[in-house]
């Protein structure tokens, strides 16, 4: 299911769901997983992935308890003040 955040999903595994961050090409073939949002971007981040909002209304709607602007990356859609 898509989530409006670069590259991730939301996916289940023994009956919890969890954001999924899926990167695969020639050089990388990586999975990164998190059941906080926030938590996916700063391993993600850390990571030196590319993070970042590509749709702003699926984004809102699985941002939970954080602020779009938190959650943006350098990646994709600015969110202003």
């Amino acid at each position: 299911m898509a989530t409006g955040f670069f590259r991730t999903t939301i996916a289940t595994r023994h009956n919890k769901q969890y954001y999924k961050y899926q990167i695969r090409n020639r050089l990388v073939n990586k999975e990164i997983i998190a059941k906080d949002i926030m938590d996916l971007k700063n391993k993600v981040e850390s990571y030196g992935f590319l993070w970042g909002i590509i749709n702003e209304n699926e984004a809102e709607k699985h941002s939970g308890k954080y602020k779009l602007k938190a959650l943006q990356g350098k990646y994709g859609i600015q969110i202003g003040d």
